[in-house]
């Protein structure tokens, strides 16, 4: 369970390290500047979206719960 927690904690910094990228590149105004956050913006998220899956993982298996699917691994 301890595991689990400690999950969610680097998501929430994960999360909170994305959002000031967003801000910082608003703040910016260029597009160059707007480009480069967009970049690195897909790739936090993409991680955040890989730190969320292996919590749902660690629940289920924590519960014994059935697998949860993604929209993308249904038929």
């Amino acid at each position: 369970m301890k595991i689990a927690f400690r999950h969610l904690v680097e998501i929430g910094k994960a999360v909170h390290t994305a959002r000031s990228v967003a801000e910082a590149a608003v703040d910016d105004g260029s597009a160059g500047g707007a480009r480069t956050a967009l970049g690195d913006l897909s790739v936090r998220l993409s991680a955040i979206e890989d730190q969320v899956a292996s919590s749902i993982q660690d629940w289920t298996d924590t519960h014994d719960l059935s697998p949860v699917t993604t929209p993308e691994e249904k038929p």
